[in-house]
C-alpha cells in the first residue's frame, strides 16, 4: 500500500491511495524462515521490490500446494474494493456523471439494531462453474432501497485465486436484498420464534449472510 502513488486518488477516510495484493509471506513456525511469493505479477511496487532484491522473491506457484489451500483473500482489500467499485461499477459516461446506479452494502439487523452489512466467506457453486469453491462476498443495493441488484466476491481457490467478480441482476426482476430477507423471516412466526435473536440467543454469526444465494 502507499499514500504517494502518482496520478491516484486518495480514498477518503484512510489516506491511501495505493492498495494491492501484491505479496505473501509465510513464516515457518519451527526455524523462523520468511518465504515471500509474489500473488500479483502486475503489482508495480511489487516488481520494484524485486529488482531490488533479487532472488527474494518467489512467484506464487512455488508456494506448497497445502498451503495455497489455505490462502483467504484480504478482507480489508477486499472491504475497499467494494467501496470504490459502488460507484465504478458504471460504464456509461452519462450514467457515472449523474450517478443514475449507485450502489450501497446492505443493512443488516444485529439484535434489534441496524449496521451494515460486512464481506462474509461462503462455499457455493458460481454461475457456470462446475464446483463450489471458497469466497468472499458482500451484496449490493440501490441507492436508498434494499432490494438487491448485484454482489461482488473475491475468489479464493487456485488457480483463480485473486479475481474479482461483479454479478449483476436483471434490472425487471426483484430480488430481495437481506434486510429485507430479514423481515421476511421475523413476519413468519414459525421460523423467526426459533431464530437465536428473537429467543435472547444472540450469537456473532451474521443472520443474513445465507441470504445471497446464487441463481441457478
Amino acid at each position: 500500500m502507499s499514500h504517494y502513488f502518482p496520478y491516484a486518488q486518495t480514498l477518503p477516510g484512510l489516506g491511501l491511495n495505493y492498495i494491492r495484493n501484491g505479496v505473501k509471506v509465510v513464516i515457518d513456525a519451527y526455524n523462523g524462515t520468511v518465504s515471500f511469493y509474489v500473488a500479483d505479477s502486475l503489482d508495480p511496487i511489487a516488481a520494484t521490490h524485486q529488482r531490488i532484491l533479487p532472488g527474494l522473491f518467489k512467484p506464487l506457484a512455488a508456494m506448497p500446494q497445502e498451503l495455497q489451500k489455505h490462502i483467504r483473500y484480504p478482507e480489508d482489500l477486499f472491504f475497499i474494493h467494494a467501496q470504490v467499485y459502488r460507484t465504478y461499477h458504471m460504464k456509461s459516461v452519462e450514467v457515472f456523471y449523474n450517478r443514475e446506479d449507485l450502489c450501497q452494502f446492505p443493512r443488516q439487523p444485529t439484535g434489534g439494531d441496524e449496521a451494515t452489512m460486512a464481506p462474509y466467506y461462503i462455499i457455493v457453486r458460481l454461475p457456470g462453474e462446475p464446483q463450489a469453491e471458497f469466497l468472499q462476498m458482500l451484496p449490493m443495493v440501490p441507492s436508498q432501497r434494499q432490494n438487491m441488484i448485484a454482489w461482488l466476491a473475491a475468489r479464493s481457490d487456485p488457480p483463480d485465486y485473486g479475481k474479482l467478480i461483479f454479478y449483476e441482476f436483471p434490472k425487471d426482476k426483484l430480488v430481495y436484498g437481506p434486510f429485507q430477507i430479514e423481515a421476511r423471516i421475523n413476519q413468519n412466526t414459525e421460523i423467526s420464534s426459533a431464530s437465536p435473536i428473537n429467543s435472547g440467543m444472540a450469537t456473532s454469526t451474521p443472520p443474513t449472510a445465507t441470504s445471497s444465494l446464487l441463481p441457478e
